[in-house]
């Protein structure tokens, strides 16, 4: 074979080699998108506005009602169950409670440590500080400028 020839061939085959490659990394680079959504509160626990809630859990009796919150996708298990808090309307002093985060239910808890006050009302927050495993912060009303926490209000059943 030819000095020409061979240095065609040897062209052909390191350039079929770089459309190959360049063709592969292009499609993995497109295949995968960065999560840039933020994750939001999809379900509560008590309902929002929720009126007559029991002070003691219904699962169970002998505990205080948990507060809960389902997000719409998975969380950073720290910076979900620091994000929420629980407030006695007219106070701005967290109430007590234990957190904890469920992965397999996307779900985050407050369970008090005694039983809620009869007759009070409660705000329950999720605050702007949790974030999904991409980093993305929550984001609750997306139509507005801003994060926007998820509040919402629920009242203790009275004697």
């Amino acid at each position: 074979m030819g000095t020409r020839k061979t240095a065609v061939l040897f062209a052909s085959i390191v350039l079929a080699v770089l459309l190959a490659t360049g063709v592969a990394l292009a499609q993995s680079s497109s295949s995968i998108a960065a999560d840039t959504k933020h994750p939001r509160v999809i379900e509560v626990k008590p309902a929002e506005g929720a009126t007559g809630v029991s002070p003691f859990d219904p699962c169970c009796p002998s505990e205080s009602h948990r507060i809960v919150a389902f997000f719409s996708e998975d969380m950073k298990p720290g910076s979900a169950m620091s994000a929420i808090n629980l407030y006695k309307t007219g106070s701005d002093i967290p109430e007590d409670g234990t957190m904890g985060y469920y992965a397999a239910q996307r779900k985050v808890t407050l369970s008090p440590p005694n039983p809620l006050e009869r007759g009070a009302t409660y705000k329950a927050v999720v605050s702007t500080r949790a974030k999904d495993l991409a980093g993305n912060r929550l984001d609750q009303n997306r139509n507005r400028a801003g994060l926007q926490p998820k509040v919402w209000y629920f009242t203790i059943e009275e004697e």
